[in-house]
């Protein structure tokens, strides 16, 4: 019986801990959902990492200084703030976009990156300075006329690699395709979420039409409203995503509309008050701020109707809430859990 026993385990295949080889998670849980290991980065991928945070720690060191030297009654402060703030979060599109294998905070990364090109080349042109000011906007266009076109040739590869792979949301609800399309609508809002902030944010400080040297009651209102009324917004249509919560969805679209309010509000001012370049550079975010947040209420209502899917019994591994609840199943499509019971996975 002894060697019955012996020769059934002999007969078993030999596996990677038999011979000592310890597997890695493919992906890691975070505060902020599901993101991928270090060890998990390609070459390609390193490179990527390696010269878009170069090139923007370049040009955050240039505009670091440009803050401390202009003169902080101008329009050209309140601009050096406006780039600082978008500097933070294209840092952060590099970062969530390879770690998440977000393949639209990637493009925007390289649009980001275009828009500065474009920016510096103009302000060059137009203002070259003399002196300290003149080295400073040469060394920012030489830096970004260098790593500008690098930065945009990978970062298009690697988001097509993203799209076309959708490796991560795989490995996050499995091979159900059905699970697969409301992974990829909830990360695309995500996205979404964060470019509507970084607008948000970006519009909020143009009102500083003076530089920072006289902030006046007005203006200390609309940044200290604009930017708490901005994150929270934010967070709670991510939570409301996250678990799924009908509540949280009503109170995040019931207050949509307070953003288009102020953009309308400040081109009717505009119209009575042009104040230059700061007033078109307002003028071209307002259009793209009115356009995203109208993007992002339709794809959030599509979210909101697969809501209940299993989505978040999948990722998350929270019972659902309801007695029965229908579920996507890989084997047998759709069927229903009860309290209590969920379906492993990680977000």
């Amino acid at each position: 019986m002894a060697m019955a026993s012996s020769d059934a385990e002999g007969d078993l295949p030999v596996t990677f801990a038999d011979l000592g080889v310890t597997s890695e998670a493919a992906t890691v849980q975070t505060f902020v959902g599901t993101r991928r290991p270090l060890s998990s980065l390609t070459t390609l991928e390193w490179l990527f990492l390696g010269i878009a945070l170069l090139s923007t720690l370049g040009a955050l060191g240039l505009t670091l200084e440009r803050i401390i030297d202009v003169e902080k009654d101008t329009a050209d402060a309140t601009f050096a703030v406006l780039l600082l703030i978008n500097i933070v979060f294209v840092t952060f599109y590099i970062l969530n976009g390879v770690f998440g294998e977000r393949a639209f905070e990637v493009l925007a990364f390289v649009i980001g990156v275009f828009v500065l090109l474009l920016y510096c080349v103009i302000n060059y042109i137009q203002n070259p300075g003399s002196g300290n000011e003149n080295i400073i906007k040469l060394t920012r266009l030489v830096l970004i006329s260098v790593f500008g076109p690098v930065d945009i040739v990978l970062g298009l590869f690697i988001a097509k690699q993203y799209h076309d792979s959708k490796n991560l949301i795989f490995r996050t609800v499995g091979a159900n395709v059905a699970l697969q399309e409301i992974c990829t609508k909830v990360f695309l809002c995500e996205s979404l979420l964060k470019f509507d902030l970084q607008l948000t944010m970006s519009l909020v400080f143009l009102i500083m039409n003076d530089g920072l040297a006289t902030i006046d009651l007005e203006e200390k209102l609309v940044l200290g409203l604009g930017i708490s009324y901005g994150i929270i917004w934010i967070c709670l249509g991510y939570l409301a995503m996250r678990y799924e919560n009908k509540t949280l969805s009503w109170m995040f679209l019931c207050t949509s509309w307070m953003q288009p309010a102020y953009i309308v509000y400040k081109l009717v001012d505009l119209g009575l008050d042009w104040l230059g370049m700061i007033s078109a550079t307002i003028v071209v975010c307002s259009f793209f701020g009115l356009i995203l947040r109208g993007s992002v209420f339709a794809v959030f209502i599509l979210v909101y109707r697969n809501f209940g899917q299993g989505l978040k019994e999948k990722v998350l591994n929270i019972p659902a809430e309801d007695e029965t609840r229908k579920v996507i199943d890989p084997q047998v499509g759709y069927g229903t859990i009860a309290k209590g019971e969920a379906v492993g996975g990680d977000w």
